[in-house]
């Protein structure tokens, strides 16, 4: 018998049997308290630690899965602050790594570097979030957390991509992909239950779970693009017809859901994500039927603008941006302060940037959350001057230009051409298929789209830029590493 067998303690793999069990018997003994004592809310946050535990020993290299997952599904923990699905995903994910790294020193990845801009970027957001840190403490502004929730907004995705970049195996990467759909069809199916049956979706021990989860409408166009974009991704790398005819049927329910969801910029987002699938798959055919269907579809529209009275609330917000304001219809009056809303903070993002060459260039600091803007008698425009000082434009553009200004922007847009220069060739040769395919069309479709809306929609585009460092680093990794190519060409000579 060796000695590494009469010795099983010596290593951190002796230990995982016995920390199982001890797993295992803490969980019953709190599940049986639980149960006795509390009721099925109970046991779900008993066994919530146990379970946070659990995936934190035994995730080893999946620990980086939970962080695109959880960004799909969304979600919100209220405690006494709002804590996102996918920044809690994040710290669980680097709990994970540490004894995943542990047990498994090997798992240190040698890649090429990530490129020059994305380190300059996460450099400029450390310097501009602790600037803005110190000048709100020498200014005594108080409490200062809902100042660094907006900066982390932007950080995580970097955060994430660096522990990606030297940690993660893209061995894992069909499974992420897979297990995102699935999260998003369940996020789909939970907002379809709760918008036909109000109050029905997060009753229950899911209240525990999701007590701040967004139901009925607000989910279906949170979480449809993404399924949109996942569905025709899988379709196109579908190896069997059953396969490819059920995600072209789960990417219309997603499409469908849209109108539903009451979201105007969703629709616009819904309809550039199929022409853009359709002219990346060489179907330039059916992208121009599309364009000219949709086109058909508001002329007809606006010139029977009385048809929109006859569809649902939802459908009737959402298609509102369709019909042309004029003074034969009113269609326009249900959503009239959400206009002003939307316009005043452009505006003021314009006016607080272009207040002085230095706010142009580095933007402007961000201010801590005033407790009045909840008061009943603050009027919208102190409320959206309130928004707009916290770095809250509702606008992908003004937020990165208002809170980091040209220097951010600047940065944003090298690190995504650096990304998507290493990504979008093979993707728009038609050099890709499979997982590398879904990821590299994720990234692009979703980086288009903010590009495309952030005038008026969004935040920072920390989702977009996640699937681009991720779909170059899957990529990259396919290819043979400059050590095998010096190999064959040797051999070819």
């Amino acid at each position: 018998m060796s000695s590494n067998s009469s010795r099983p303690f010596t290593s951190m793999r002796g230990l995982v049997p016995v920390i199982l069990i001890a797993i295992t018997f803490l969980g019953l003994l709190q599940f049986q308290k639980a149960f006795a004592y509390g009721g099925l809310e109970v046991v779900v946050l008993r066994m919530l630690p146990i379970a946070v535990l659990a995936w934190v020993l035994f995730a080893r290299k999946s620990w980086w899965l939970i962080v695109p997952v959880s960004y799909t599904f969304g979600g919100i923990i209220q405690l006494t602050f709002r804590l996102f699905f996918h920044e809690l995903s994040l710290v669980l994910a680097f709990l994970a790594l540490i004894p995943a790294v542990l047990m498994n020193p090997g798992m240190f990845q040698r890649r090429r570097r990530l490129p020059l801009p994305f380190y300059l970027l996460l450099a400029y957001f450390l310097f501009h979030a602790i600037a803005n840190a110190l000048w709100l403490k020498h200014f005594a502004f108080g409490a200062i957390g809902s100042v660094l929730r907006v900066y982390m907004h932007g950080l995580w995705p970097m955060v994430f991509l660096l522990l990606f970049h030297f940690f993660a195996s893209t061995a894992k990467l069909p499974a992420a992909l897979i297990t995102m759909y699935a999260a998003g069809v369940l996020r789909l199916g939970l907002g379809a239950l709760s918008l036909v049956f109000p109050g029905s979706a997060f009753a229950g021990f899911l209240n525990v779970l999701l007590p701040a989860a967004t139901a009925g409408a607000s989910d279906l166009r949170t979480v449809a693009i993404p399924l949109e974009t996942l569905s025709l991704a899988f379709a196109q790398s579908a190896r069997t017809r059953p396969r490819r005819i059920a995600c072209y049927l789960m990417a219309a329910a997603a499409v469908f859901s849209l109108f539903f969801g009451g979201g105007r910029i969703s629709l616009g987002i819904g309809f550039v994500t199929a022409v853009t699938w359709a002219v990346v798959t060489r179907r330039s055919a059916m992208a121009a039927a599309g364009i000219v269907i949709v086109g058909c579809a508001l002329l007809w529209l606006n010139a029977e603008p009385d048809y929109i009275y006859k569809l649902p609330s939802t459908v009737r917000r959402a298609l509102s941006v369709a019909v042309v304001d004029s003074q034969f219809t009113d269609i326009h009056r249900s959503v009239e302060l959400s206009n002003i809303w939307h316009k005043e903070l452009i505006r003021l993002g314009m006016a607080r940037w272009s207040e002085s060459p230095v706010a142009m260039l580095l933007g402007r600091m961000v201010k801590p959350y005033a407790e009045h803007y909840d008061v009943p008698h603050t009027s919208l425009e102190e409320r959206a001057f309130i928004a707009a000082e916290m770095g809250s434009y509702e606008s992908g553009l003004w937020t990165v230009l208002g809170v980091l200004g040209l220097v951010g922007a600047a940065l944003y847009a090298a690190t995504f051409i650096a990304f998507l220069r290493r990504a979008l060739l093979p993707l728009l040769r038609n050099e890709l298929d499979g997982y590398r395919f879904v990821i590299a069309f994720a990234a692009f479709s979703s980086s288009l789209s903010w590009a495309l809306f952030s005038w008026i929609a969004g935040h920072f585009p920390s989702y977009q830029l996640m699937l681009c460092g991720m779909a170059m680093i899957a990529i990259e990794d396919g290819l043979p590493s400059r050590t095998e190519r010096a190999t064959a060409g040797a051999q070819t000579e």
